[in-house]
């Protein structure tokens, strides 16, 4: 569950040759920790069959962003669906912020649940409560 009452926006991405889809973004906030909650449908142009392939370009992706990299990204399986644990360390502008979450993939749907936080303010048990309380219905 998300600390507090959730903001909502969506992005529209263009794939190219007129693909377009929508990603729908939660975010909360609890001290000094920022949660995400984001969800993607894919067209049916989009091929997910190799759900390894795209979850990885996804955390590949999240990496771009400024002077970031991925400091771990294994797969693993969330109530039989294929998905990714992640860990990306970005520098934002000299401060360092970690992106901590799950990546899951379930037929033409992307799921991204994760937290963003300096490190020194980690909280384990926060973050697990917070992964431990996402479900798809």
């Amino acid at each position: 569950s998300l600390p507090s009452q959730p903001n909502h926006t969506t992005q529209t991405r263009d794939l190219g040759l007129g693909i377009e889809y929508n990603t729908e973004i939660y975010t909360s906030a609890d001290g000094s920790t920022a949660y995400f909650v984001a969800s993607t449908e894919y067209p049916p142009e989009v091929n997910t069959e190799d759900k390894e392939d795209i979850l990885q370009r996804v955390v590949d992706g999240m990496a771009t962003y400024k002077d970031s990299e991925v400091i771990s990204a294994e797969f693993s399986d969330f109530l039989g669906n294929k998905s990714i644990d992640f860990l990306i360390r970005v520098n934002e502008d000299g401060s360092i912020i970690n992106l901590k979450g799950k990546a899951i993939l379930i037929g033409q749907k992307l799921y991204m649940v994760y937290s963003g936080y300096e490190p020194r303010f980690y909280d384990d048990v926060a973050f697990n409560k917070f992964m431990t309380s996402f479900s798809v219905q």
